[in-house]
Formats: structure tokens, sequence, C-alpha cells
């Protein structure tokens, strides 16, 4: 792939606004109701759980993730999402000099990528993969809000099995430590798929508890278990779970201690959903000691 290639959006218009000006207006209307609530604590957040469906179902749970982020020394951001639409084995980690937003260009960290792709066993780069993904497309008008200057790389996976999830967090940390890059790490996962709304109440904060665990081992089987006691409707509990455990792997390795729940929802909430089959969303911070 050429080294001045720039991924184009895909998802414009259909889970965000693709006018900059409406697009700028919704962020600015979520940032209106965070102020309402802020989250308090204290210590720097080194990575995020941020959901990825449509911003009128998810946009406003996804700008607390960014928000208690924010951050004017993080260099590079790390997402880490699924891969929904094409097959794939492995981990892709996108090779391009930019990515497209409504908002502008938003440059890529090539040295980071060429780095981490070496430290990683099975790793290529399936542009398919990536044409075709929100989960990651969702979260870069976000960052180019709250993290202007900062540069981003970007993988996929759908393998969530042990190791590749704690190998692909290790790898990032120890990528970011070769570089002395100062880095978030973004794991975007949505929560339960499809139950009726009051279960999605019930188990949705159950996940986000393993979630801020910091523990990917007992966070995994948990989630395992949510997802095989036969709960109504209950396609997962957690879709991305690689992206949060690799997530939250390497946070733990860069020495966060605590994860901190910022905020929830379902598309129950929303007036385009319904209460009958819903899925969640929630935000956690990973955060670490000092800064």
């Amino acid at each position: 792939m050429s080294a001045d290639w720039v991924k184009p959006t895909s998802f414009d218009g259909r889970f965000y606004p693709d006018s900059p000006r409406t697009l700028e207006k919704m962020i600015v209307d979520f940032e209106k109701e965070i102020e309402e609530s802020p989250p308090i604590f204290s210590g720097r957040v080194v990575g995020v759980v941020s959901p990825h469906a449509g911003y009128v179902f998810s946009g406003s749970t996804a700008a607390r993730a960014y928000h208690a982020a924010q951050d004017p020394h993080v260099e590079t951001i790390i997402l880490i999402g699924l891969c929904h639409r094409v097959h794939m084995k492995g981990v892709s980690v996108l090779e391009a000099a930019a990515c497209e937003t409504p908002l502008g260009p938003i440059e890529y960290d090539q040295e980071f990528q060429t780095l981490l792709s070496d430290r990683l066993p099975r790793s290529s780069f399936q542009k398919k993969a990536h044409l075709e993904e929100h989960s990651i497309e969702t979260q870069l008008p976000f960052i180019k809000r709250y993290f202007p200057a900062a540069r981003i790389v970007e993988i996929l996976t759908q393998e969530d099995q042990a190791p590749v999830p704690q190998t692909l967090g290790m790898a990032v940390a120890e990528t970011a430590e070769a570089l002395q890059r100062r880095i978030l790490i973004v794991a975007s996962t949505d929560l339960s798929h499809y139950p009726p709304r009051d279960i999605a109440e019930q188990i949705d904060p159950e996940s986000l508890k393993w979630i801020g665990s910091l523990n990917p081992e007992q966070a995994e089987r948990e989630i395992r278990k949510i997802e095989s006691r036969g709960e109504p409707g209950v396609h997962c509990a957690v879709c991305s779970k690689a992206a949060v455990l690799a997530g939250m792997t390497a946070a733990q390795h860069l020495g966060a201690v605590q994860g901190i729940q910022l905020g929830y929802t379902n598309s129950g909430h929303s007036p385009y959903g319904e209460n009958d089959r819903v899925v969640g969303y929630g935000a956690v911070a990973w955060v670490k000691n000092g800064n």
C-alpha cells in the first residue's frame, strides 16, 4: 500500500452526519450534556472504552469517553475495533498516511504501525476489512474534535480467544514504550445485543463492572458466563471482546490501576429505538495515578 494513501469515509451520512457543521453541532450538544454531570476522578486516563453505534443512539456516551480522556500531551491514539462485515484471521493493522473525516483528515502514525506489526505474529493489512468497518470510523470525528494534534493507529480483529487479545495488548504497550510515545488506547465496543430493555439494564452493568476490573482473564471468563446464561434475546454481552481485552491488557501494562464507568445508555433510550430489542452502550476509563 502506498504510504500516501488516505483512507476515505464509508459511514458518514449513515452512522453520523456528513455535514461538518451538523456533525460539529452534534458533538457540541453532547458536550453540553456532559457539563451538566461531569465525571469526577483523579489521575491520567490511559485508555477508554467507547461505543460504535449511530450517534443518535450512542454518540452521547462515546463523547463522555473522549471528554474524560482529553490530554494535549497525547501523541498517538490506538484504536482497536471489531471487524463486523469481512471475514478475517489474525490482526489487521491499517497502512495509510491519514484517515478522512467530515471535520478534516487525521494523520496516521506510520512509525508506530510498522513497529507494532513487526511485534505481532499474525499481523497483516486487510484493506477491505478497514474500508467496510464502522467500529473505528465512528470514533474518528471525536478524535478530530478532542485530540486535533494526535495521530492514530487503527487495528481490527475478530479473534477474541486467548492469547490473541493479550498478545495484541502487550504489543501495543511495548511499542509505545519503545518509541516513548504518550498514547491513548480506545477499545471500541457495544454491549448487549438484542435483549429487551429491562434485561439489558440488568446485564450491561455487570459487563461494565468487568470491563473496569483491569483483570483481562477474569473479565473474559465472567463476560462469557453472562453470555451463556440464556437471558432472553441476548446474542452477546460485549460484541468486541477482543478490543476490550487487548485494551485492558495494554492499559494495565502502562500503569492503569482503576476502571471508572463514565456513562451508560441503550438504544431504548433513543426516540429511534425500540424497548423490546435493544443494544447497550457504555463508556469506561482506565486510569493511572498521577500524570
